[in-house]
């Protein structure tokens, strides 16, 4: 399908049709048959669009979790979180990180993980400009929270309930804009 955008509005037509017609790269697109037409608005907007920050790994060994990322993958790890909870360390890939989390408690572990897993990918990060109005315009969609935003050193946060987002995890997160853009937190 060809896209021809014309004043105020987008026209698209069959990409068979496009052959020969003008404005169509190297065809003429005379004689070509439109098969749909939507109009285009041009919305000033200063946000950026959302980003991936991070995937989170839940691992059962997070040393052979990290040996396999170092040594199979050469990547380095950018910063570690040692909590009660739960360790993890965050890798750099790109412009997105991959955190590897191992939860200390073997029940909540298994819960997390699944049984007899050694890793699962268990949610995906992604930074967002304004978190309120990311929540609930998610709400309009039927997602629901895991639970209200909650704040931490860097940023303020929430996971969708897997449930209500596709069968998919995703955590959201708004940074303080004095932070700088890297992963914050282990989640």
């Amino acid at each position: 399908m060809a896209v021809h955008i014309l004043p105020d509005q987008v026209t698209y037509f069959s990409r068979a049709a496009t052959r020969g017609m003008p404005g169509c790269g190297r065809h003429d697109c005379r004689g070509a048959t439109r098969i749909g037409r939507v109009s285009v608005t041009a919305e000033a907007s200063s946000a950026r669009p959302p980003r991936i920050d991070h995937v989170g790994v839940i691992v059962d060994d997070l040393e052979k979790a990290c040996e396999f990322l170092r040594s199979a993958l050469q990547l380095e790890v950018d910063r570690s979180v040692e909590r009660s909870d739960l360790r993890s360390s965050f890798f750099k890939c790109g412009p997105i990180s991959i955190e590897m989390i191992e939860v200390l408690d073997a029940d909540q572990r298994e819960a997390r993980l699944g049984a007899g897993r050694s890793a699962r990918i268990e949610h995906i990060a992604i930074e967002v400009d304004d978190l309120e109005e990311t929540l609930a315009r998610l709400q309009t969609f039927g997602v629901s929270p895991t639970a209200p935003p909650r704040r931490t050193a860097d940023y303020r946060t929430f996971w969708t309930d897997p449930s209500t987002s596709d069968g998919v995890m995703y955590q959201f997160l708004e940074r303080d804009r004095k932070e700088p853009l890297h992963p914050s937190g282990a989640e």
